[in-house]
């Protein structure tokens, strides 16, 4: 039978209460290290006493100081503390270890990172067996704030309560590709808007950039010239299936991305040039990407996987 039977009607929180006062000789200061009101110090310590039959602590102009059960409780309770808070120390850092980090990614971006972030974290020693990559976007917000992502790379911010975002970068470089069967090779003066008019073009519709229209739709309509067909698809996958008949020509942004597509077909590309590029810019500039994480991916093991992903996405969408 217990001799203090009312100990184990306590909450635990009593205990770490009176450890931390007996550790600090303040009510005050011990509620503020522990982030809890001096009211809630002082009815756990009143429970204690009850339950102990003892006062615990006397009142001096020094401070509180210890009765003698109170400190032949402190030297007995302390290493069992210790256990407890290390046992789910031990159970936090094991479950964050073997939590998925879920990273959703534009598809503009998605396939080029997901070909390098394995010899990224191998360079630098990092384990990515953990990180889940997804197609998503800006739309993908919900998730992010409900805690179903850690990371939305996008083309725009994502605002929050526990969310920070980041730009990382915006697309520079612009290639014009197609088969290498195609004619548009053919001609002496490729890099002419106008001329490329004259071939069916292909584009891939982005949420927030060309989703409406795009920027070399508009400068074909702000010229008055009609292009023998404008084609949109709505994904990545879609776009490389009907690049791959032959039948279009289109353009694609950063040079990672069209590496990339060149190893999934028999295509060609060329650079665009600046002046061709900047005409394009003052229909609808190119666009922006941001990266947005919730808050605890900024701390530890995590901290560095972000950082990984940050600086790779940086160089893939300026390259």
């Amino acid at each position: 039978m217990l001799r203090y039977p009312e100990l184990s009607t306590l909450d635990v929180s009593v205990f770490f209460i009176f450890k931390k006062v007996y550790e600090t000789n303040n009510v005050g200061i011990a509620a503020k290290e522990l982030g809890f009101q001096s009211s809630k110090v002082s009815r756990s310590l009143t429970s204690l006493r009850n339950a102990l039959d003892d006062e615990l602590f006397y009142r001096r102009k020094s401070g509180l100081v210890p009765t003698a059960t109170a400190s032949k409780l402190y030297d007995n309770l302390s290493p069992a503390l210790s256990l407890f808070t290390s046992a789910f120390d031990r159970i936090d850092s094991e479950s964050s270890r073997s939590k998925k980090i879920i990273v959703h990614i534009t598809p503009f971006l998605l396939s080029a990172l997901s070909r390098r972030l394995k010899e990224e974290c191998q360079q630098r020693k990092q384990d990515a067996s953990d990180i889940v990559l997804l197609e998503g976007d800006e739309n993908t917000s919900p998730n992010l704030l409900s805690g179903e992502a850690d990371i939305v790379v996008s083309e725009r911010p994502i605002y929050g309560r526990g969310v920070q975002h980041e730009r990382i970068g915006q697309q520079e470089s612009l290639f014009i590709i197609a088969s290498k069967h195609h004619e548009v090779w053919s001609n002496t003066d490729i890099d002419s808007l106008r001329d490329l008019a004259k071939h069916r073009f292909l584009y891939q519709s982005r949420e927030g950039f060309n989703d409406r229209i795009d920027p070399f739709e508009s400068y074909c309509r702000d010229n008055n010239i009609l292009p023998q067909e404008i084609y949109k698809v709505s994904s990545f996958c879609e776009w490389l299936a009907n690049l791959s008949t032959g039948r279009y020509i289109s353009f694609v942004g950063t040079k990672e991305v069209k590496d990339y597509t060149l190893q999934q077909g028999d295509f060609k590309a060329i650079a665009m040039s600046d002046d061709s590029i900047n005409i394009l810019h003052q229909s609808l500039m190119l666009p922006k990407f941001y990266l947005s994480y919730v808050d605890s991916m900024a701390e530890g093991e995590r901290g560095r996987l972000l950082d990984t992903l940050r600086q790779l996405c940086t160089r893939l969408v300026s390259a």
